[in-house]
C-alpha cells in the first residue's frame, strides 16, 4: 500500500504556484510545516490562511498569528506591515485558495479515501468506519465534526505520512457546496447515513437536499463503492457509476441485522451472518451507523468477525447521546446539534427506555429558514401525541423557535400542565424544582442554544450534593 504524499514542509514559491498568489513581502524560499486558519492554535513554522467567514474574519488576526510563530500568512486584502521574515502571500479568494492547496495535496494521494455524507449520523458513522477500517488500514480522519468546506481542505493537509487511509465526513449547507467539495476529496468509497430537512432553509426541500447530496455519488469511480442506506426513500434512488453496496434494518439489503436487542442506555446487540455484534451505542439510528461502517468494511475486505471489536470500542462523542446517572436521575445529552430528523430520532428511543418519568428539554433547530416555524410545530404536535399516548411525561422548550414546540403540544393535547417554556437561563432552577427519583431527561437542540451547559450544570450540583 503506498503511503500519502503529505503536508510535512512545503515552500513558499509552491503554495504560489498552486494557488495563484503573489508574493508581497518575505522570502519566496521559505518553508511551512503546516497549514493553519485558527490564530490561536496555529503553530511555529506554519502558514495560515486569513479566512473570512460569516461571523469572523482572518484578516483581524493576521498578527496574532504571527506572534504565534506564523511563518506565513495568505491574504486577499491589506493587513498592514507584517515583520521581514514573514512571508506575505496575496490571493482573490483565501478560502479558494486553501481549497486549491488542498486539491493540489489530494491528487498526490494514492490510497483509498472514504467520505461520508447525509443530514444526522455522519460524526458518529465516521467514528465506527474508522474504527473498523483500523482493522486494516492506519487511518486518518477529520477531528471531531470538522466537515465543511474549511474542515475538508484541513483535514486533508494534515495527513499524516504514514496513512494507507482517509475517511472524513462531508457536510454542506448550500446549493453547488457538494461539487466543489468532492472535487477536492476525490472520494474512492462514499456512505450516506440518511436524508432529512436538516439546512433546508439554505435549500428549499428536502429534495433538494438529497439532490446535492447525491453528487457526491456521481463523482465517484467505477472501481468505487457507494454505500447506501436503503431504508431511506432518497438514499436508496441515488444513482452512481460505483459498485453499490446498501445496509438496512427493515427492507431488504447486503448488510442487515438478524436477532436485534436494543438494550436500553447499554446499547444495541445485533447479529451479521452468524456473528455477534454489540454496539455501545443506544438506539437504531446508531445501529445504522454502524451497519453503514460494516458494510465499508466489507467493501475493503475486512472479515465480518474482526470487526466486532473495533465496533464494540466506539464509544459516545461529547453531547452525542452522552447518558449519565446521578441520585437516581438518568440524564441524556444529545444536544451537539439538531434537526427534525434527528430530533424525532433521540426522542422514539429515549420514550421507549424503562424510565418512570420521561421529561424532554427541547431547543431550537437551527437553520430551517422559512421552514423553520413549521418543522417547529410538528415537532410539538409529534410530541403531544406521544404525551397522549403515555411515553411523554413533561416537555420543557427554550429559544425563539422552541417556543412553537411547546404552543403546538399544547394546541394537540388535552391540557397543557406538562408543559413549560422558559429562557434558558432559568431552565435549570426549574427542572430541579420537578426532578425526583426515576425520571429521565433528554437534552436535544442546535448546537448553538448549548442545552449541554444546563445538562452539565444540573450534573454537578447532583454530584456536589452526593459528596
Amino acid at each position: 500500500m503506498n503511503q500519502m504524499k503529505v503536508l510535512e514542509k512545503i515552500e513558499a514559491l509552491e503554495i504560489i504556484n498552486t494557488i495563484g498568489g503573489v508574493l508581497l513581502s518575505g522570502s519566496e524560499r521559505a518553508y511551512f510545516r503546516g497549514v493553519s486558519i485558527d490564530s490561536r492554535t496555529i503553530e511555529h513554522g506554519e502558514v495560515f490562511f486569513a479566512i473570512e467567514g460569516k461571523n469572523f474574519d482572518g484578516h483581524d488576526f493576521v498578527n496574532n498569528a504571527i506572534e504565534k510563530g506564523a511563518k506565513g500568512v495568505v491574504i486577499s486584502k491589506p493587513v498592514g506591515t507584517v515583520r521581514d521574515d514573514v512571508s506575505v502571500i496575496l490571493v482573490d479568494d483565501t478560502l479558494k485558495a486553501l481549497q486549491k492547496l488542498a486539491r493540489f495535496f489530494r491528487r498526490g494521494i494514492d490510497c483509498p479515501v472514504v467520505a461520508i455524507t447525509g443530514t444526522a449520523g455522519k460524526t458518529t458513522t465516521k467514528e465506527i468506519a474508522a474504527e473498523v477500517l483500523s482493522v486494516k488500514f492506519r487511518v486518518h480522519k477529520n477531528v471531531g465534526n470538522i466537515n465543511n468546506e474549511y474542515g475538508v481542505p484541513l483535514t486533508l493537509l494534515s495527513t499524516p505520512p504514514y496513512s494507507t487511509m482517509l475517511v472524513m465526513e462531508v457536510g454542506i449547507n448550500q446549493v453547488g457546496e457538494m461539487k466543489v467539495i468532492s472535487d477536492i476529496v476525490m472520494p474512492t468509497t462514499a456512505i450516506v447515513t440518511n436524508i432529512g430537512p436538516g439546512h433546508i432553509g439554505y435549500f428549499g426541500s428536502v429534495e433538494r437536499i438529497a439532490r446535492e447530496k447525491e453528487q457526491l455519488f456521481l463523482r465517484l469511480p467505477r472501481d468505487g463503492y457507494a454505500i447506501l442506506n436503503a431504508d431511506d426513500p432518497y438514499t436508496c434512488q441515488f444513482s452512481t457509476f460505483a459498485r453499490k453496496i446498501t445496509y438496512g434494518i427493515d427492507k431488504d439489503a447486503d448488510i442487515m441485522p438478524d436477532d436485534l436487542e436494543e438494550v436500553g442506555v447499554e446499547g444495541v446487540r445485533f447479529r451479521i451472518e452468524g456473528v455477534d455484534f454489540y454496539l455501545h451505542l443506544p438506539g437504531r439510528h446508531n445501529l445504522y451507523n454502524a451497519l453503514g461502517a460494516i458494510a465499508c468494511g466489507c467493501a475493503y475486505n475486512i472479515k465480518i468477525s474482526d470487526m466486532v471489536e473495533a465496533v464494540s470500542s466506539v464509544k459516545a462523542v461529547d453531547s452525542r447521546m452522552e447518558i449519565e446517572q446521578v441520585g437516581g436521575i438518568i440524564l441524556v445529552n444529545d444536544a451537539y446539534n439538531a434537526n427534525p430528523l434527528s430530533m424525532r430520532s433521540s426522542i422514539s428511543w429515549f420514550v421507549r427506555q424503562p424510565y418512570e418519568r420521561h421529561i424532554l428539554v427541547l431547543g431550537d433547530m437551527l437553520e430551517l429558514g422559512e421552514f423553520g416555524e413549521e418543522e417547529h410545530i410538528r415537532m410539538g404536535e409529534y410530541i403531544a401525541e406521544l404525551h397522549n399516548a403515555g411515553m411523554v411525561d413533561l416537555l420543557f422548550t427554550t429559544g425563539e423557535l422552541g417556543r412553537f414546540i411547546s404552543e403546538s403540544a399544547g394546541r394537540v393535547s388535552s391540557k397543557d400542565d406538562w408543559i413549560v417554556n422558559v429562557d434558558k437561563g432559568c431552565l435549570k432552577d426549574d427542572l430541579l424544582k420537578v426532578l425526583k427519583k426515576g425520571d429521565s431527561i433528554l437534552f436535544k437542540a442546535s448546537r448553538v442554544i448549548a442545552l449541554d451547559e444546563v445538562f452539565r450544570e444540573i450534573l454537578s450540583d447532583f454530584n456536589r450534593e452526593e459528596r
